[in-house]
């Protein structure tokens, strides 16, 4: 399993734990074997190690089986999207 495997993770943010966030996006598969797949994770990261913000962010991850290869594709602020910009969320 790619999480599991401390090569194709180094260099990259993602860690073993990752794979219980991580939601399949999309694959191309043959018959035989699984060429790459896209999937997303939501993290919660704080932008300095001490600050009150919360952010929730959404990154984009491609893997490429047949070369063995992970990269971030992409990822999106979802608390500036929504206006909150780090604001921690309250709930009733």
């Amino acid at each position: 399993m790619m999480f599991q495997d401390p090569a194709l993770l180094r260099g990259t943010s993602l860690r073993p734990k990752h794979a219980t966030y991580a939601l399949l996006l999309d694959f191309e598969a043959t018959e035989e074997r699984v060429s790459w797949l896209e999937f997303g994770i939501v993290r919660h990261p704080k932008p300095y190690p001490f600050s009150p913000q919360f952010h929730e962010v959404l990154e984009y991850w491609r893997y490429e089986v047949t070369a063995g290869r992970v990269e971030r594709i992409d990822s999106v602020n979802l608390s500036r999207r929504r206006g909150t910009d780090g604001e921690f969320p309250l709930h009733p």
